[in-house]
């Protein structure tokens, strides 16, 4: 009996450092490994020279991966997200976008359990066009390299939910919107609001 408590002691003494290291990763339900996040968006989107912009409503979705087990930046995360705005407006435009995305959070842990605010960064594509009132002078559709930008805030939820909010800045490049014929990039506001379940 005594031998076998010096073997237990004696096995806690070795597996402490390994102890402390899951306790130092464990990430707890405020920000787990994976996150799966549907939401709504909207997006003031640059048509062309000398016209209002078009306002937008979308949904999309969102895959969030955690970088904090792989010891790289941490506090951070990546995601790949799709969204879709079918065609509205005065334009009759509809936008697709997709691509990859980074947040870096400020803090380790949520601020009193609850509240995360965060900065963004992504790129990849975005499909404008429209089938029933020319965009860019032509019909059809096609899809442009855009990044955006911007940041927000995240609140966990018990039970792994989270609500997160967004406000980018949709950056699209060589849109043949200019009144001269040339090639522009535009810069278009986007609000974001998503439920997401984390496991």
């Amino acid at each position: 009996m005594r031998r076998s408590r010096y073997v237990a002691l004696a096995a806690l003494i070795a597996f402490s450092p390994v102890v402390h290291e899951l306790a130092a990763q464990a990430l707890g339900p405020q920000r787990q490994f994976l996150a799966i996040e549907p939401y709504y968006e909207h997006t003031q989107l640059d048509v062309g020279q000398s016209r209002d912009k078009d306002g937008l409503d979308g949904y999309g979705a969102r895959l969030w991966i955690n970088l904090d087990p792989f010891h790289f930046i941490l506090n951070s995360s990546i995601a790949l997200y799709a969204s879709h705005a079918p065609s509205q407006g005065a334009s009759k435009v509809s936008l697709t976008t997709f691509g990859a995305e980074y947040d870096q959070f400020f803090t380790r842990r949520p601020i009193g359990g609850l509240i995360e605010p965060f900065l963004t960064v992504g790129g990849g594509g975005t499909r404008l066009g429209s089938a029933q009132t020319p965009l860019f002078g032509k019909l059809g559709y096609k899809t442009y390299g855009s990044v955006v930008a911007g940041g927000g805030l995240r609140i966990a939820l018990p039970n792994r939910f989270e609500l997160r909010g967004d406000a980018k800045d949709l950056i699209i490049f060589n849109t043949p919107s200019s009144t001269a014929g040339s090639n522009r990039t535009t810069n278009n506001l986007q609000l974001q609001a998503g439920l997401g379940l984390t496991f």
